[in-house]
């Protein structure tokens, strides 16, 4: 009956091992990716040179000042357009602050109305968004940064290489989850300024780690 309870004991330990070992493969996997024979973009209107080295790609970048968590190299200093490219622009300046505007494929820059305010920000060693709103066409809410995604997409007519980022206080799920939990926030950015030609990358719903004092 020792003997049992022995080889029993040492069963149970053998798959919480393989089980915990598991969960740590998981999270320490890799998560950037990129496309090298379907990503490519050879339209004559834009250059024909590809990036490829992993380097040099858009996202890697992100990646490596996400990890850093320095979300401030990710998106100051940049304007970035909403998730359908022409209605909602974000104008980021380079103390994180946000002027939110309305417009449309027919108006100058000059044409679009300021609609509301907001700022991405770093408090007690996180980093939160927050959006202020004067008109119905935005939201008025603040949310941790918890998650960010990243990918390289196209624009409206396929001619330009644009860098999509999406972020929240949340990981990826479906999107009928969302709406049945008002918990769930998240919020896609879509940088105005083409990026160099590349090969498609990017990575999934990656956390977003502390900032450390040393940084």
């Amino acid at each position: 009956m020792k003997m049992y309870n022995i080889v029993l004991c040492l069963i149970v330990l053998f798959f919480s091992y393989c089980k915990e070992n598991k969960g740590n493969s998981v999270e320490n996997k890799e998560p950037f990716f990129y496309e090298m024979e379907n990503g490519c973009y050879t339209h004559s209107e834009i250059s024909n040179e590809c990036l490829t080295k992993i380097e040099e790609l858009g996202c890697y970048k992100t990646l490596n000042e996400l990890r850093r968590s320095k979300l401030g190299e990710i998106f100051f200093n940049k304007t970035w357009v909403g998730e359908d490219q022409q209605t909602l622009f974000y104008i980021i300046d380079s103390k994180g602050d946000i002027r939110i505007f309305q417009g449309g494929p027919d108006k100058e820059p000059n044409q679009r109305s300021l609609i509301g305010k907001g700022k991405i920000y770093s408090e007690q060693n996180n980093w939160y968004y927050e959006q202020k709103c004067i008109e119905q066409e935005c939201e008025s809410f603040r949310i941790p940064i918890l998650y960010l995604y990243c990918a390289i997409t196209s624009d409206l007519v396929d001619k330009d290489v644009l860098r999509k980022i999406e972020f929240g206080n949340r990981k990826l799920v479906e999107s009928d989850e969302i709406s049945n939990n008002n918990k769930y926030k998240s919020i896609l950015f879509i940088e105005e300024q083409p990026i160099k030609n590349q090969i498609f990358n990017g990575f999934i719903s990656t956390k977003v780690p502390p900032i450390l004092e040393n940084r």
